[in-house]
């Protein structure tokens, strides 16, 4: 009897002793989930540029202090993308850092956004060759080596056909993106045929059955598209927009996010049937506005970060929610002494202003903040605000 007690015991000992060396299941394994920001568009005019150069002393470009009461809302996320318009391709011979019509931003704006919170650089815009092909790869060269993810340009054809793969938090996400217009440089006399080969991301050297195709084959278990498209400063989608969407959505793309027209857009569902007979449904906004410019009228001076939230059902990876956070750039100062910027959360301060902001610059927060919120009410999916 003693030595079956014995043993037992000792069987519960080395049972409890497998127990607890046995790994225990953790949320990853068990259920997978990640959320990604997205803000609207970087448009580095002349007089950002020259305010990074007051802040930096006159010798060098300092946007930091622009995203220091921004950082908490761009960096609350497992991943954070954005999109700069135009080349950050450095100065080289005789070349200068620009505006429009033609930007060339500060490279020192690459850590400032590192610094806030951003992760990825979605480079295919109507301004990536505003320094032509040698600036373009210059650009590619010069985000990678400030540690960020890029899609949309490529170095070579090989690069070009090998697929965009995001992997978060255990969930394999195919990136794509492309830009409807490359304000005429493409058809520029000189310019390197390599640019429209395979280093510009463009609607019109590109097949989305044919890259969707790729990055499903690569693994992909959601895809997710950047579009650079759509009329500027038009409040709602064009035609061309909403053609575009429905054959992203028939070529199996999940999520369309979209930039370019400086104004916040609606979202919608997109519904149909991809290029796998499959059912698919797809989530489409349309634009975020702007993130950071020089723009202040009817709506230009803000725009949005949008949350997009992923999670494991049924062995899938599909939307869980989506949502906003409402952004304004506060500008101070006059042209002749110099401007300040400051990109707001507006939420902050929608109930209790900064102290030196005036009635006329809260009022104009106030208004961009309701046509965005208004706007991201009225499509087909209504898009949610967070406070940051």
């Amino acid at each position: 009897m003693r030595r079956r007690m014995a043993a037992l015991l000792l069987a519960g000992i080395l049972l409890f002793s497998a127990a607890a060396e046995r790994p225990q299941p953790t949320l990853a394994q068990t259920e997978r989930r990640a959320v990604i920001r997205v803000a609207g568009d970087f448009v580095i005019h002349d007089a950002l540029i020259r305010s990074a150069q007051a802040l930096g002393g006159g010798e060098a470009y300092e946007f930091s202090p622009m995203l220091s009461e921004i950082r908490a809302a761009l960096s609350n996320a497992d991943f954070t993308f954005a999109n700069v318009d135009g080349a950050l391709s450095g100065i080289v011979g005789r070349d200068v850092y620009s505006g429009y019509p033609q930007f060339n931003t500060p490279e020192s704006l690459l850590p400032a956004l590192k610094n806030a919170g951003v992760d990825g650089l979605t480079m295919a815009n109507n301004h990536m060759l505003d320094r032509y092909y040698d600036g373009l790869l210059r650009s590619l060269d010069n985000a990678e080596a400030a540690g960020f993810f890029t899609a949309g340009a490529s170095r070579s054809q090989e690069e070009r056909m090998q697929p965009t793969l995001l992997t978060l938090c255990d969930i394999r996400i195919g990136i794509l993106n492309y830009t409807c217009s490359l304000n005429s440089i493409d058809r520029m006399r000189g310019l390197n045929p390599n640019a429209m080969v395979f280093a510009v991301h463009a609607v019109k050297n590109s097949d989305f059955g044919q890259d969707v195709r790729a990055l499903r084959e690569a693994g992909a278990e959601l895809i997710l598209c950047f579009m650079h498209w759509g009329t500027e400063y038009m409040k709602t989608p064009d035609s061309t927009q909403i053609a575009l969407a429905k054959q992203l959505m028939q070529a199996g793309v999940d999520v369309i996010i979209g930039g370019h027209p400086h104004v916040v857009q609606r979202a919608d569902w997109l519904e149909g049937t991809n290029q796998f007979g499959e059912a698919q449904r797809t989530l489409c906004v349309y634009s975020l506005g702007n993130f950071l410019s020089g723009q202040r009228q009817n709506g230009r001076d803000g725009g949005v970060i949008f949350q997009l939230a992923l999670k494991e059902d049924e062995g899938r990876i599909a939307v869980d929610s989506f949502s906003f956070v409402s952004t304004w750039v506060w500008r101070t100062g006059t042209e002749r002494a110099g401007y300040t910027y400051s990109v707001l959360p507006v939420s902050r301060y929608r109930e209790t202003p900064l102290k030196d902001m005036t009635q006329r610059d809260r009022t104009a927060m106030l208004e961009c903040d309701r046509r965005n919120r208004q706007t991201l009410a009225s499509g087909s999916a209504i898009v949610e605000e967070l406070s940051e």
